[in-house]
Protein backbone atom coordinates (compact mmCIF):
# COMPACT_ATOMS: atom_id res chain seq x y z
CA UNK A 1 0.00 0.00 0.00
CA UNK A 2 1.20 3.46 -1.04
CA UNK A 3 1.45 6.41 1.14
CA UNK A 4 -0.90 8.45 1.65
CA UNK A 5 0.22 11.03 -0.64
CA UNK A 6 3.10 10.60 -3.08
CA UNK A 7 4.37 11.42 -6.50
CA UNK A 8 5.11 9.38 -9.84
CA UNK A 9 7.03 10.24 -13.07
CA UNK A 10 7.74 8.00 -15.91
CA UNK A 11 11.14 6.78 -16.01
CA UNK A 12 12.60 5.36 -19.51
CA UNK A 13 14.39 2.25 -18.69
CA UNK A 14 17.78 1.09 -21.14
CA UNK A 15 16.20 -0.98 -23.66
CA UNK A 16 19.13 -1.21 -26.31
CA UNK A 17 22.35 0.20 -27.49
CA UNK A 18 23.34 3.39 -26.13
CA UNK A 19 22.51 5.59 -29.32
CA UNK A 20 18.81 4.28 -29.09
CA UNK A 21 19.11 5.31 -24.93
CA UNK A 22 19.97 8.79 -26.06
CA UNK A 23 16.98 8.68 -28.77
CA UNK A 24 14.53 7.37 -26.18
CA UNK A 25 15.67 9.76 -23.22
CA UNK A 26 15.10 12.81 -26.27
CA UNK A 27 12.30 11.47 -27.86
CA UNK A 28 10.60 9.14 -25.73
CA UNK A 29 8.54 6.35 -26.53
CA UNK A 30 6.08 7.98 -28.79
CA UNK A 31 9.09 9.98 -30.97
CA UNK A 32 7.92 13.67 -29.12
CA UNK A 33 10.83 15.60 -27.65
CA UNK A 34 10.70 15.82 -23.84
CA UNK A 35 11.71 19.18 -23.92
CA UNK A 36 8.02 20.16 -26.35
CA UNK A 37 5.98 18.24 -23.46
CA UNK A 38 3.49 20.60 -21.15
CA UNK A 39 4.10 19.61 -17.13
CA UNK A 40 0.56 19.10 -15.60
CA UNK A 41 0.28 17.35 -12.21
CA UNK A 42 -2.12 15.25 -11.96
CA UNK A 43 -3.98 14.15 -8.30
CA UNK A 44 -6.18 10.99 -8.53
CA UNK A 45 -6.75 8.20 -5.34
CA UNK A 46 -6.12 4.16 -5.44
CA UNK A 47 -9.79 3.96 -6.37
CA UNK A 48 -11.57 2.20 -9.06
CA UNK A 49 -12.88 5.28 -10.12
CA UNK A 50 -9.30 6.16 -12.21
CA UNK A 51 -8.52 3.28 -13.07
CA UNK A 52 -8.86 5.09 -16.77
CA UNK A 53 -6.57 7.63 -15.56
CA UNK A 54 -3.81 5.12 -14.30
CA UNK A 55 -4.08 3.20 -17.68
CA UNK A 56 -3.60 6.31 -19.40
CA UNK A 57 -0.37 7.34 -17.88
CA UNK A 58 0.99 3.99 -17.77
CA UNK A 59 0.46 3.34 -21.36
CA UNK A 60 1.43 6.62 -22.10
CA UNK A 61 -1.37 8.31 -23.58
CA UNK A 62 -0.70 11.43 -22.45
CA UNK A 63 2.51 11.36 -23.41
CA UNK A 64 0.87 11.03 -27.14
CA UNK A 65 -0.89 13.91 -26.70
CA UNK A 66 2.20 16.20 -25.87
CA UNK A 67 1.55 16.03 -21.79
CA UNK A 68 4.40 15.17 -19.52
CA UNK A 69 2.01 13.81 -16.29
CA UNK A 70 3.17 13.96 -12.79
CA UNK A 71 0.73 11.95 -10.68
CA UNK A 72 -0.22 13.19 -7.81
CA UNK A 73 -1.64 9.98 -5.69
CA UNK A 74 -3.42 11.31 -2.41
CA UNK A 75 -5.68 8.91 -0.29
CA UNK A 76 -8.82 10.61 -0.54
CA UNK A 77 -10.59 13.16 -3.62
CA UNK A 78 -10.95 15.83 -1.46
CA UNK A 79 -6.99 16.23 -0.89
CA UNK A 80 -6.84 16.42 -4.64
CA UNK A 81 -10.00 19.20 -4.85
CA UNK A 82 -7.99 20.94 -2.54
CA UNK A 83 -4.56 20.95 -4.12
CA UNK A 84 -6.54 21.97 -7.61
CA UNK A 85 -8.13 25.28 -5.22
CA UNK A 86 -4.41 25.98 -3.96
CA UNK A 87 -2.51 25.59 -7.45
CA UNK A 88 -0.68 22.86 -6.39
CA UNK A 89 -2.33 20.31 -9.19
CA UNK A 90 -3.93 21.20 -12.15
CA UNK A 91 -6.70 18.45 -12.40
CA UNK A 92 -8.16 16.32 -9.60
CA UNK A 93 -10.59 13.54 -9.57
CA UNK A 94 -13.43 13.75 -6.86
CA UNK A 95 -16.76 12.67 -5.31
CA UNK A 96 -19.48 14.62 -5.79
CA UNK A 97 -19.64 15.55 -1.41
CA UNK A 98 -16.64 17.73 -1.51
CA UNK A 99 -17.71 19.46 -4.23
CA UNK A 100 -21.02 19.81 -1.94
CA UNK A 101 -18.64 20.88 0.82
CA UNK A 102 -16.55 23.28 -0.33
CA UNK A 103 -19.37 25.41 -2.46
CA UNK A 104 -21.56 25.54 0.60
CA UNK A 105 -18.55 26.47 2.92
CA UNK A 106 -18.13 23.44 4.96
CA UNK A 107 -14.86 23.44 3.38
CA UNK A 108 -12.78 26.48 4.07
CA UNK A 109 -11.28 27.59 0.99
CA UNK A 110 -12.50 29.44 -2.03
CA UNK A 111 -15.30 27.14 -4.34
CA UNK A 112 -12.64 28.10 -6.99
CA UNK A 113 -13.20 24.84 -9.31
CA UNK A 114 -14.99 23.78 -12.20
CA UNK A 115 -16.29 20.19 -13.36
CA UNK A 116 -15.16 19.29 -16.77
CA UNK A 117 -16.13 16.01 -16.90
CA UNK A 118 -17.07 12.98 -15.24
CA UNK A 119 -15.09 9.62 -15.74
CA UNK A 120 -17.33 7.03 -14.44
CA UNK A 121 -20.66 6.51 -13.13
CA UNK A 122 -22.27 3.33 -10.95
CA UNK A 123 -24.64 2.07 -8.99
CA UNK A 124 -23.01 -0.35 -7.51
CA UNK A 125 -20.11 0.88 -6.27
CA UNK A 126 -21.24 1.20 -2.83
CA UNK A 127 -22.66 -1.66 -0.35
CA UNK A 128 -24.10 -1.73 2.88
CA UNK A 129 -22.56 -5.48 4.31
CA UNK A 130 -24.92 -6.89 6.53
CA UNK A 131 -22.26 -9.22 8.83
CA UNK A 132 -24.41 -11.89 9.65
CA UNK A 133 -27.59 -12.54 8.02
CA UNK A 134 -28.37 -14.78 10.13
CA UNK A 135 -29.18 -12.41 13.21
CA UNK A 136 -30.18 -9.47 10.70
CA UNK A 137 -32.01 -10.91 7.28
CA UNK A 138 -32.57 -7.47 6.19
CA UNK A 139 -31.23 -4.04 6.04
CA UNK A 140 -34.68 -2.55 8.74
CA UNK A 141 -33.03 -5.38 11.40
CA UNK A 142 -30.06 -2.76 11.96
CA UNK A 143 -32.26 -0.41 13.67
CA UNK A 144 -30.40 0.21 17.00
CA UNK A 145 -27.46 -1.76 16.20
CA UNK A 146 -23.75 -0.47 15.24
CA UNK A 147 -22.90 0.86 11.26
CA UNK A 148 -19.02 1.49 10.66
CA UNK A 149 -18.81 4.39 7.77
CA UNK A 150 -16.81 7.24 6.94
CA UNK A 151 -18.86 9.61 8.55
CA UNK A 152 -20.00 13.02 6.71
CA UNK A 153 -18.59 11.83 3.67
CA UNK A 154 -20.61 10.11 0.24
CA UNK A 155 -20.98 6.80 2.63
CA UNK A 156 -22.99 8.48 4.56
CA UNK A 157 -25.05 9.90 1.94
CA UNK A 158 -25.57 6.21 0.18
CA UNK A 159 -26.34 5.50 3.59
CA UNK A 160 -29.43 7.50 4.17
CA UNK A 161 -30.37 6.92 0.42
CA UNK A 162 -30.12 2.85 1.72
CA UNK A 163 -32.04 3.19 4.96
CA UNK A 164 -34.69 4.78 3.34
CA UNK A 165 -35.44 2.55 0.05
CA UNK A 166 -35.34 -0.13 2.90
CA UNK A 167 -38.16 1.27 4.81
CA UNK A 168 -35.63 2.21 7.75
CA UNK A 169 -34.62 5.56 9.56
CA UNK A 170 -31.17 6.42 8.96
CA UNK A 171 -30.72 7.47 12.29
CA UNK A 172 -32.05 4.08 13.80
CA UNK A 173 -28.62 2.72 13.82
CA UNK A 174 -25.34 4.27 15.71
CA UNK A 175 -22.64 4.94 13.44
CA UNK A 176 -19.15 4.16 14.05
CA UNK A 177 -16.69 6.83 12.45
CA UNK A 178 -13.97 4.25 10.55
CA UNK A 179 -12.42 5.01 7.76
CA UNK A 180 -13.48 2.98 4.86
CA UNK A 181 -9.98 1.32 4.34
CA UNK A 182 -10.10 -0.19 8.19
CA UNK A 183 -13.85 -1.70 8.08
CA UNK A 184 -12.31 -5.25 7.36
CA UNK A 185 -10.32 -5.08 10.61
CA UNK A 186 -13.28 -3.09 12.97
CA UNK A 187 -15.31 -6.51 11.70
CA UNK A 188 -13.32 -8.99 12.37
CA UNK A 189 -12.68 -7.30 15.40
CA UNK A 190 -16.63 -7.52 16.27
CA UNK A 191 -16.66 -3.44 16.55
CA UNK A 192 -19.57 -3.25 14.42
CA UNK A 193 -22.82 -5.64 13.37
CA UNK A 194 -22.66 -3.95 9.24
CA UNK A 195 -20.63 -1.41 7.39
CA UNK A 196 -20.16 0.80 4.08
CA UNK A 197 -18.16 0.36 1.80
CA UNK A 198 -17.17 1.29 -1.52
CA UNK A 199 -15.70 -1.40 -4.18
CA UNK A 200 -13.10 -3.16 -4.16
CA UNK A 201 -13.00 -2.28 -0.21
CA UNK A 202 -16.70 -4.17 0.29
CA UNK A 203 -14.76 -7.37 -0.36
CA UNK A 204 -12.32 -6.96 2.41
CA UNK A 205 -15.24 -6.99 5.13
CA UNK A 206 -17.00 -9.43 3.72
CA UNK A 207 -13.72 -11.73 4.17
CA UNK A 208 -13.56 -10.74 7.77
CA UNK A 209 -15.93 -12.25 8.94
CA UNK A 210 -16.99 -15.91 9.29
CA UNK A 211 -20.37 -15.59 9.30
CA UNK A 212 -22.63 -15.43 6.64
CA UNK A 213 -22.99 -12.30 4.98
CA UNK A 214 -25.64 -9.54 3.05
CA UNK A 215 -24.05 -7.15 0.01
CA UNK A 216 -26.82 -4.65 -0.71
CA UNK A 217 -25.34 -2.52 -3.63
CA UNK A 218 -27.02 0.95 -4.93
CA UNK A 219 -29.21 -0.20 -7.35
CA UNK A 220 -32.20 1.93 -7.98
CA UNK A 221 -31.42 4.15 -5.57
CA UNK A 222 -28.44 5.94 -5.62
CA UNK A 223 -25.48 6.65 -7.78
CA UNK A 224 -21.78 7.47 -7.71
CA UNK A 225 -19.68 9.34 -10.00
CA UNK A 226 -16.17 10.66 -10.05
CA UNK A 227 -15.65 13.85 -11.33
CA UNK A 228 -12.63 16.18 -12.84
CA UNK A 229 -12.21 19.46 -11.43
CA UNK A 230 -9.84 22.60 -12.87
CA UNK A 231 -9.16 26.10 -11.48
CA UNK A 232 -11.10 28.47 -13.92
CA UNK A 233 -8.30 30.42 -14.76
CA UNK A 234 -6.26 27.52 -15.69
CA UNK A 235 -8.87 26.17 -17.90
CA UNK A 236 -8.85 29.54 -19.42
CA UNK A 237 -5.23 29.85 -19.76
CA UNK A 238 -4.61 26.52 -20.84
CA UNK A 239 -7.61 25.32 -23.17
CA UNK A 240 -5.53 23.06 -25.25
CA UNK A 241 -3.57 20.98 -22.82
CA UNK A 242 -7.20 20.34 -21.61
CA UNK A 243 -8.42 19.27 -24.48
CA UNK A 244 -5.37 16.96 -24.63
CA UNK A 245 -6.42 15.20 -20.95
CA UNK A 246 -9.42 14.51 -22.33
CA UNK A 247 -8.18 13.14 -25.27
CA UNK A 248 -6.06 10.86 -23.43
CA UNK A 249 -8.85 9.90 -21.41
CA UNK A 250 -11.32 9.39 -23.81
CA UNK A 251 -8.44 6.66 -25.80
CA UNK A 252 -8.12 4.72 -22.63
CA UNK A 253 -11.93 4.73 -22.49
CA UNK A 254 -12.46 3.10 -25.24
CA UNK A 255 -9.45 0.17 -24.06
CA UNK A 256 -11.78 -0.65 -21.15
CA UNK A 257 -14.74 -1.09 -22.54
CA UNK A 258 -12.66 -3.60 -25.35
CA UNK A 259 -10.94 -5.51 -22.50
CA UNK A 260 -10.12 -4.74 -18.70
CA UNK A 261 -7.80 -7.08 -17.89
CA UNK A 262 -4.46 -4.86 -18.69
CA UNK A 263 -5.97 -1.84 -17.26
CA UNK A 264 -6.99 -4.33 -13.98
CA UNK A 265 -2.99 -5.37 -13.86
CA UNK A 266 -1.82 -2.03 -13.81
CA UNK A 267 -4.32 -0.36 -11.30
CA UNK A 268 -3.29 -3.43 -9.00
CA UNK A 269 0.21 -1.39 -8.93
CA UNK A 270 -2.47 0.71 -6.49
CA UNK A 271 -4.85 -1.21 -5.01
CA UNK A 272 -4.75 -3.52 -2.85
CA UNK A 273 -6.72 -5.66 -4.68
CA UNK A 274 -5.75 -8.62 -7.58
CA UNK A 275 -6.32 -7.96 -10.90
CA UNK A 276 -9.12 -10.25 -10.80
CA UNK A 277 -11.03 -8.84 -8.52
CA UNK A 278 -10.49 -5.17 -9.97
CA UNK A 279 -12.03 -6.68 -13.36
CA UNK A 280 -14.67 -8.03 -11.06
CA UNK A 281 -15.28 -4.29 -10.03
CA UNK A 282 -15.23 -3.04 -13.21
CA UNK A 283 -18.22 -4.68 -14.13
CA UNK A 284 -20.27 -2.46 -11.80
CA UNK A 285 -18.96 0.82 -13.56
CA UNK A 286 -19.89 2.40 -16.43
CA UNK A 287 -16.41 4.54 -17.57
CA UNK A 288 -18.04 7.30 -19.66
CA UNK A 289 -16.91 10.58 -20.10
CA UNK A 290 -19.85 12.80 -19.76
CA UNK A 291 -21.34 15.67 -18.17
CA UNK A 292 -25.12 15.08 -17.45
CA UNK A 293 -27.98 16.81 -16.04
CA UNK A 294 -28.07 13.42 -13.27
CA UNK A 295 -24.97 15.04 -12.02
CA UNK A 296 -26.33 18.32 -11.18
CA UNK A 297 -29.43 16.36 -9.66
CA UNK A 298 -26.99 14.55 -7.25
CA UNK A 299 -25.04 17.38 -6.03
CA UNK A 300 -28.27 19.18 -5.26
CA UNK A 301 -29.80 15.98 -3.43
CA UNK A 302 -26.44 15.65 -1.15
CA UNK A 303 -26.66 19.39 -0.58
CA UNK A 304 -29.93 19.30 0.79
CA UNK A 305 -29.37 16.10 2.46
CA UNK A 306 -25.98 17.88 4.11
CA UNK A 307 -28.12 20.80 5.26
CA UNK A 308 -30.82 18.15 7.19
CA UNK A 309 -27.87 17.00 9.02
CA UNK A 310 -26.12 20.23 10.02
CA UNK A 311 -23.14 19.77 8.19
CA UNK A 312 -23.59 22.87 6.34
CA UNK A 313 -25.64 25.86 6.50
CA UNK A 314 -27.28 28.20 3.94
CA UNK A 315 -29.04 27.80 0.50
CA UNK A 316 -28.23 24.88 -1.82
CA UNK A 317 -26.74 26.37 -4.66
CA UNK A 318 -26.76 26.16 -8.64
CA UNK A 319 -24.60 23.92 -9.13
CA UNK A 320 -25.03 24.47 -13.09
CA UNK A 321 -22.46 27.19 -11.91
CA UNK A 322 -19.62 25.36 -11.00
CA UNK A 323 -20.16 23.30 -14.58
CA UNK A 324 -18.07 24.00 -17.85
CA UNK A 325 -18.45 21.47 -20.96
CA UNK A 326 -17.36 23.45 -23.29
CA UNK A 327 -13.71 21.54 -23.50
CA UNK A 328 -15.43 18.05 -23.18
CA UNK A 329 -17.62 19.41 -25.98
CA UNK A 330 -14.78 19.59 -28.42
CA UNK A 331 -13.37 16.44 -27.83
CA UNK A 332 -16.50 14.05 -27.32
CA UNK A 333 -19.83 16.55 -28.31
CA UNK A 334 -22.48 13.36 -27.53
CA UNK A 335 -21.20 13.07 -24.03
CA UNK A 336 -22.63 16.73 -22.79
CA UNK A 337 -26.34 15.99 -21.85
CA UNK A 338 -27.21 19.25 -19.55
CA UNK A 339 -30.89 20.38 -20.12
CA UNK A 340 -29.27 23.66 -20.29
Amino acid sequence: MFPMSFQIKARISRVGPLFLLFLGLCFGATGVSAASLTKVKLGIVSYVGDATHYYAYRSGYFTDEGLDVELVINKAGVQSMKQVVNGEIDFGAVAPTPIVYLAMGRIKMPPNIRVIASVMHSTRMNHVIILDKNKHPELKDLASKRLGLQAQTASEFFWHNAAIANDLDPESVTIVDIPTRDLARAAAEGRIDAAVAWSPFHQDVMRAVDTPSINIDGGSFYTTAWHIVVRPDYLQQNPEVVQSYLRAMLRAENDIREDSSPIAKFQSELVGSSAQELVESYKDVVFDLNLSESDLINLSQQGEWALKKGYVTGEVPNFRLYFDPAPLKSVKPQAIKLLE
